[in-house]
């Protein structure tokens, strides 16, 4: 797998419109990172690697949103 096949699977993921500009980039950080901490809890504590990937795609996704948050605030 190449990073370009993992930014088309979290693309084809992202949902949710443009909500993501009411929100911080803070915010938005926060909550990527309890989505990188749910993933890793799935994947350490139930070898559940289908929900580990979902939440990890969010995260990448809500990542990407904070970027672009940034740039509107710059």
């Amino acid at each position: 797998m190449e990073l370009d096949d993992v930014f088309g699977m979290c693309r084809e993921k992202a949902r949710h419109g443009d909500l993501w500009r009411y929100f911080t980039v803070e915010e938005l950080l926060w909550y990527a990172e309890i989505k990188v901490k749910r993933a890793r809890l799935f994947w350490m504590k139930q070898g559940n690697t289908e929900k580990m990937l979902d939440d990890a795609m969010d995260a990448v996704n809500i990542v990407a949103m904070a970027v672009m948050r940034n740039a509107e605030d710059v």
